[in-house]
């Protein structure tokens, strides 16, 4: 039953760096994702509709950027 358990440790801090970094790579695709879906709908707005909503089209990537990083 020992060696069960030795395997079962060796197991966890074994696998317990790969699933963080699974789990950061799920968070930096779901970001990247909302990055650009909000950098395109920003883009695909005319100059008077951004100027309706204070946005500059220079704007766009820094507010996409932030918006990905809210989640």
């Amino acid at each position: 039953m020992a060696f069960v358990n030795d395997i079962r440790q060796i197991e966890r801090n074994l696998l317990a760096p790969l699933h963080a970094a699974v789990e950061r790579l799920r968070e930096a695709r779901e970001r990247r994702r909302l990055y650009l879906r909000t950098y395109e709908e920003l883009s695909n707005l005319n100059e008077r509709e951004l100027a309706d909503i204070g946005v500059s089209r220079a704007d766009i990537p820094e507010l996409a950027r932030k918006q990905a990083m809210l989640g």
